[in-house]
């Protein structure tokens, strides 16, 4: 499995008139340092979380064959590469990121190496739950694709939305609190060892998936 970045976010959470504020700036002159810090800490926070904030697309891809990540019997996690099984968990595709907001295309590539793309008739994304998914129709079974890495593409939309304030205010607050921390503390190991603000971990908390796929 693996994911890769088609288009980054074109705002970030926290706006450079809030940084200024918050880090108690009265001049633009420091702009260029203070919107380095808030890309940092959204990037800090998105890892901490397992969780993307200002909308962006990504190519989700998965090897071999159509993936599925549920054992039905006992619930242990795995991926199976018999691609003629059938059924909850043996055609489900999970998707690595949260919250996907919607699923753009789902390709593969067949026994010519020639890429396909499903019509999405063929299949069903369910967005509701912790972990955004696809199965296929009822009565739809998935195409044979090549077996060789990255067989497989679902592109999808990740993201709270596409406004600032439509990410959560913890997560605004706790970035922050970062980027205040990066700006009085700018060398890579300060005088004191400071180290990240416990708010920063407390807020982040409220936000944190616990689950991780495999």
């Amino acid at each position: 499995m693996g994911i890769s970045l088609v288009t980054g976010p074109t705002f970030e959470p926290v706006s450079l008139e809030e940084a200024r504020t918050h880090c108690r700036v009265t001049q633009t002159d420091e702009d260029g340092l203070l919107a380095g810090y808030i890309m940092a800490a959204r990037v800090f926070a998105e890892t901490n979380t397992r969780t993307i904030f200002a909308q962006q697309t990504f190519d989700c891809t998965y090897d071999y064959y159509w993936p599925c990540n549920r054992n039905l019997d006992n619930g242990y996690v795995y991926e199976v590469f018999n691609s003629y099984l059938t059924g909850y968990g043996y055609s489900r595709i999970e998707l690595p990121v949260y919250p996907v907001s919607s699923v753009t295309s789902v390709k593969y590539l067949d026994s010519n190496g020639v890429q396909q793309t499903l019509d999405p008739s063929q299949y069903l994304v369910s967005l509701d739950g912790p972990v955004a998914f696809i199965d296929p129709a009822y009565g739809v079974t998935w195409p044979t694709p090549r077996c060789q890495v990255s067989t497989v593409t679902v592109r999808v939309v990740a993201g709270f939305g596409t406004l600032p304030s439509d990410t959560p205010e913890t997560i605004r607050q706790a970035m922050l609190m970062m980027i205040e921390h990066f700006y009085d503390n700018r060398s890579a190991v300060s005088g004191d060892m400071a180290e990240v603000p416990l708010g920063v971990e407390a807020l982040l908390s409220t936000q944190r998936r616990s689950r991780i796929l495999s």
